[in-house]
């Protein structure tokens, strides 16, 4: 507001003299102008929040973020900086922060706060414990009783542990192995360990006393071992190199085992045996689905193969007539493999992330290493398979997939790759 006064003085002099009349008059006006104020704006925006305060959710899905939108007295429409602490992994109480600033300055937040429950009267689904690891969980295999996991753990080499208690994993043994751990297959009767070992191709562990495990027997493959499968006789291992593709190896002594079959292939990631040990299937990476006849392991043989983008690792269905492949970015492809020398792609998922390992159970659901989360899919109907549940791990990524044989329970190999190590987590299923 503007005030301005005004001060007049008038001054009249008058002066008379002999015979003459004079008059002399001065006005003078004098201004003042107080400095002008402009009203200060101090009001900050109004946030207002969408949805519930406090919002609950369950343990192990999707936060979905309500949002908020903010109104200031002078700027009108201004928007929201939102910062989430939610981890939808683990039971708890969190917050998210909503903060919203004008032109001058004036700063509002608000909060809204999050409750991740389990769900009522339900424990399925959800992560009853994370072992951290030394390395990568590359790979998990499981004593036939459940009560012990063998871990390829990169260079963490193999790790036991007791999973009798899933609540409470508990390292029992480990071996230091010379590369980098990316394989684990397990002896029928739970003795041997053998361990696709990166640089250092197969090692053969002796496992009868988990505390004092010791390597038996090594055979050096060149290239990259990055898993192995065994003979329903345990008499061959069958080796996935990256290099140099499927390498049969003779280990019924397992202190001299020795190579008697290889046929190269692109990049042989991960493998899987039909059932009657006559045919294996080769995850491929860029070389897609490779099946090679290994009647004759002296004599392996390709006899064909699927174009798939990433394939980086399969699993078969109980009867053999479906293959099941983690393919990458590609997420989950079906193929039908009852007929071996025409195999055909007849389904596919799109998952989240990207898809490295898989998994099969009995009831035909489908279970997916896909980086941040496992993505389990039901594939009764294999031409169009179905998502029904996404588990996050993060900020872990999943490497590796395994069912408990009574399938009340997945093991997931996972890899934090910030801080350079793992962890094995153990979930709860239907």
């Amino acid at each position: 507001m503007k005030k301005t006064f005004l001060l007049s003085i008038v001054v009249s002099i008058m002066l008379n003299g002999c015979n003459s009349d004079s008059a002399l008059t001065t006005t003078a006006s004098i201004a003042t102008t107080d400095p002008i104020t402009v009203d200060t704006d101090t009001v900050p925006p109004v946030i207002k929040l969408l949805g519930d305060n406090p919002l609950t959710i369950t343990l192990g899905s999707d936060y979905v973020e309500p949002g908020a939108t903010a109104i200031d007295n002078v700027d009108g429409v201004v928007g929201v900086d939102i910062y989430n602490t939610v981890d939808t992994t683990k039971e708890g109480e969190y917050s998210v922060i909503y903060t919203a600033v004008d032109s001058n300055n004036n700063i509002s937040k608000t909060t809204r706060t999050v409750k991740v429950v389990a769900a009522e009267n339900d424990t399925l689904y959800n992560i009853v414990s994370s072992l951290k690891l030394v390395g990568y969980a590359s790979e998990i295999a499981l004593s036939s009783d459940g009560t012990k996991a063998y871990i390829a753990d990169d260079n963490g080499g193999l790790q036991i542990v007791d999973v009798s208690d899933p609540t409470n994993p508990i390292i029992i043994g480990n071996v230091d192995t010379p590369s980098y751990a990316s394989g684990v297959a397990l002896s029928s009767d739970g003795t041997k360990a053998y361990i696709a070992d990166g640089l250092s191709g197969l090692q053969i562990v002796d496992v009868s006393d988990s505390a004092n495990s010791t390597i038996i027997g090594n055979i050096d493959l060149a290239g990259y071992a990055s898993a192995v499968a065994l003979s329903y006789d345990g008499t061959k291992a069958y080796v996935a190199n990256v290099i140099n593709g499927l390498q049969i190896v003779d280990v019924s002594d397992p202190a001299n085992p020795i190579i008697i079959g290889n046929i190269d292939t692109e990049h042989a990631l991960e493998i899987a045996l039909s059932s009657d040990d006559t045919k294996a299937y080769v995850a491929d990476g860029n070389g897609g689905l490779q099946i090679v006849d290994v009647s004759y392991p002296t004599n392996p043989t390709i006899i064909s193969n699927v174009i798939i983008n990433d394939a980086n690792a399969v699993a078969l269905s109980s009867d053999d007539t479906k293959a099941y492949v983690a393919d990458g970015n590609g997420g989950l492809q079906i193929v039908d493999v009852s007929d071996p020398t025409n195999p055909t792609i007849i389904g596919n998922v799109d998952t989240l992330n990207y898809a490295s390992a898989v998994a099969l159970s009995s009831d035909n659901t489908v279970y997916i290493a896909d980086g941040s989360s496992l993505q389990i899919v039901d594939v009764s109907d294999p031409t169009n398979p179905v998502e029904i549940k996404n588990i996050s791990v993060s900020p872990e990524s999943t490497l590796s997939v395994t069912l408990s044989s009574d399938e009340t329970k997945v093991f997931a190999g996972c890899a934090n790759f910030a801080d350079e190590n793992g962890s094995l987590k153990i979930i709860n299923l239907p």
